[in-house]
């Protein structure tokens, strides 16, 4: 059986407002549309995003698109990978197997990982 994927998005204030999306479950190739529809829907109201990654279960590379299209849109300038982390996009906890892949993938190089709690993710903005 497996985890339906459920995403909740919400709106913390820090420095500046964040969209957190926290997602829950796996993110497979049936259900990334959906995903990727939210980010798309965020980026045209937020200037930072949060993807809260600590109960995904599974992700499949569809998920991972759709994570880079929040970068791209997020960063309509940049067509090349920038020389530091972004600024606006944020995983918070994914788990292992997610961040092996954000590293093979090479995304660890311009989207920053980070651990703790919500609260201290959107602080960090």
């Amino acid at each position: 059986m497996t985890a339906e994927m459920k995403i909740n998005v919400s709106t913390m204030k820090g420095k500046k407002p964040v969209t957190v999306l926290t997602i829950t479950g796996e993110v497979d190739a049936n259900n990334a549309k959906s995903l990727e529809e939210k980010v798309t829907a965020a980026c045209k109201t937020s200037s930072a995003l949060l993807f809260d990654m600590g109960g995904v279960t599974y992700m499949a590379s569809a998920g991972y698109r759709a994570i880079h299209k929040g970068y791209k849109l997020l960063h309509p300038e940049t067509d090349v990978v920038p020389s530091g982390l972004s600024d606006k996009l944020k995983m918070l906890n994914p788990p292992d197997s997610v961040r092996r892949i954000m590293k093979t993938l090479g995304f660890d190089v311009y989207i920053p990982m980070v651990s703790g709690d919500v609260r201290g993710a959107v602080d960090s903005f």
